[in-house]
């Protein structure tokens, strides 16, 4: 019997287990790198559009997940006010006991973090 094919959306149902390693993402290798060196902050993209920040400054915080160790921060480059950056910095619990246990970043967007 062949496999079903997708309707013209790409909607099919196919029931096999996913593959062992889920490829990672674009930022994978940058929050590594940030993550090996706690402390300190680090500018992981730039962008030119307000826009796309957002939308990568959200991957970014989805890949990290609720961790508040994390700190994702998105805004206009100060050397080139027309272009935008996204910063990123990771602190380990020495690092966060040593600020009371909060992270200096509470915000996302404006709107303070579900608890």
């Amino acid at each position: 019997m062949s496999a079903p094919k997708p309707d013209k959306r790409g909607i099919e149902v196919v029931w096999e287990a996913p593959p062992e390693q889920v490829a990672g993402t674009l930022y994978d290798d940058a929050l590594a790198t940030v993550k090996a060196s706690p402390g300190r902050w680090a500018r992981v993209r730039v962008v030119d559009k307000q826009g796309t920040m957002n939308t990568s400054a959200s991957s970014i915080r989805k890949r990290v997940g609720d961790d508040p160790r994390w700190e994702i921060k998105g805004g206009r480059l100060p050397d080139d006010p027309d272009r935008f950056g996204i910063w990123a910095r990771y602190r380990t619990d020495e690092q966060m006991s040593a600020d009371g246990g909060v992270p200096a970043t509470t915000k996302r967007r404006g709107r303070p973090r579900k608890s």
